[in-house]
C-alpha cells in the first residue's frame, strides 16, 4: 500500500494542533481519500519542526499517533523543542535529519492577555502542570532509553537541555540519523494552519 508524507513545521496550540489532527486522520486512518483516487495510505511520514506550545495538546497528538492505523515515521526536520517531543515520540520509527536538535526545558504556564488570578486558580495552574509534567517524564521514559538515574543526573525537565541527533540516539529518543528512504511517488502534503 502507498505512503504519505505530511510536513508539518508549527506549534503545538490550536489552530496549528487541529490541522495536523485533521491530516493525520484523514492519511493515517486507513480509509481510502477521495481526493487521491480513493488511495489507502498506510505509511505515514510526519516530517516535523515545532518550537513546542501546549502539553494539553501534545499529549494529545502522542495519543492519536500511537492509535492510528497507519505505521508513522517521524522525522526531526530542525528543531523539535519542549511539547513538540510528545507527538514525535508517538511514532513507531523516529528518525532526526543531520541538522536537527531535541530542546527540553521545564514547563511554565502562560497567562495571556494579563488577567487577575485568585490564589486557588494558582494552586490549580500548579497542579496541572505538575501532572503534565508527570505524564511528559512517563512518555519520555516509555519511548527512549533513559532511565530514572539519566532524569536525576542530567536535570531532564529541570533544566534546560539541547541535544543533537548523535544526543538523542544515544539516549533512545530517535532509532536513526538522516532521513528515511521515501518511495518514489510518495505525495508531500503540508500542514498548514
Amino acid at each position: 500500500m502507498p505512503a504519505v508524507a505530511l510536513v508539518f513545521h508549527g506549534p503545538m496550540n490550536y489552530p496549528a494542533t487541529k490541522n495536523l489532527r485533521n491530516a493525520l486522520c484523514a492519511y493515517g486512518g486507513c480509509l481510502p481519500i477521495q481526493t487521491q483516487g480513493g488511495a489507502i495510505f498506510d505509511k505515514v511520514f510526519l516530517m516535523m519542526a515545532s518550537d513546542g506550545g501546549s502539553i494539553e495538546e501534545a499529549v494529545t497528538l502522542y495519543n492519536l499517533i500511537e492509535t492510528l492505523p497507519a505505521e508513522v515515521v517521524a522525522v526531526n526536520m530542525g528543531q523539535i523543542a519542549s511539547a513538540g517531543i510528545l507527538p514525535f515520540l508517538g511514532a513507531g520509527e523516529r528518525w532526526a535529519s543531520n541538522h536537527s536538535y531535541f530542546h527540553f526545558h521545564n514547563l511554565s504556564w502562560t497567562y495571556n492577555p494579563a488577567q487577575v488570578v485568585h490564589r486557588i486558580q494558582m494552586a490549580d495552574h500548579v497542579n496541572i502542570i505538575d501532572k503534565e509534567r508527570a505524564l511528559y517524564r512517563a512518555i519520555l521514559h516509555e519511548n527512549s532509553a533513559l532511565t530514572d538515574a539519566d532524569f536525576e543526573t542530567l536535570k531532564l525537565l529541570d533544566q534546560p537541555l539541547v541535544w543533537d541527533a548523535s544526543t538523542a540516539k544515544d539516549k533512545g529518543i530517535i532509532q536513526e540519523i538522516g532521513c528515511p528512504d521515501i518511495p518514489q511517488g510518495t505525495p508531500f502534503f503540508n500542514v498548514d494552519y
